[in-house]
């Protein structure tokens, strides 16, 4: 079963002060569906990873904090929106900051990929947090990424593997392969060499 399940409704995280939030409701069906401000985070952020867990929570991780003038600095920590009852929670913190990072949620587990560890340079490293064991932590999986990259676009395509969609390794060079993750035996593999076309993810 995957948990990574699209929602009804679609919601947005807008960079401002406190993060934020509104929900425009079964929009799929009313383009013109009303909007509904809701709860906003607790500190600002932008260029977060973002997942869905059991149509319920919406968890951000990472991402950046502008201070002033285009200065600020990556982040590592996580937050969980609670969709019910319009409330944030923290998460534990990831081991690594990271920017224009992807998430995927499979099996009650959160992985994170990837991102910017600081402007221009991306890191391969892949870690995971069990979403449902008490005092649970990230944890770096032995699996990396063949090369390090950011803007990526991950999914799961069954019970045990994510699929990861090009990205970019800095400014100029972009990736045009589909590469499976085996969240089972720690593996990647190569799917696709070359899709056609560059495939990078744009927040």
């Amino acid at each position: 079963m995957q948990d990574d399940l699209v929602l009804k409704d679609f919601y947005a995280f807008h960079e401002d002060s406190k993060l934020s939030a509104v929900k425009y409701e079964n929009l799929a069906e009313d383009p013109n569906a009303a909007l509904t401000r809701l709860t906003p985070g607790n500190n600002k952020r932008a260029s977060f990873a973002l997942g869905c867990w059991r149509s319920e929570h919406i968890i951000l991780a990472g991402g950046f904090k502008d201070i002033a003038f285009g200065q600020g600095g990556h982040l590592r920590s996580v937050l969980s929106y609670q969709i019910s009852t319009d409330k944030w929670t923290s998460k534990p913190d990831m081991s690594k900051t990271r920017n224009f990072a992807a998430m995927s949620i499979l099996k009650d587990k959160a992985f994170v990929f990837g991102g910017f560890k600081s402007f221009d340079n991306a890191r391969r490293e892949i870690e995971v947090l069990d979403l449902v064991a008490e005092r649970a932590r990230w944890e770096l999986m032995t699996a990396v990424l063949p090369t390090p990259r950011a803007n990526l676009a991950v999914g799961p395509i069954n019970d045990r593997e994510i699929a990861i969609l090009g990205g970019k390794s800095d400014m100029d060079n972009s990736y045009r392969d589909v590469l499976i993750l085996n969240t089972v035996d720690q593996s990647i593999r190569v799917a696709i060499e070359d899709i056609g076309f560059e495939y990078e993810v744009r927040s």
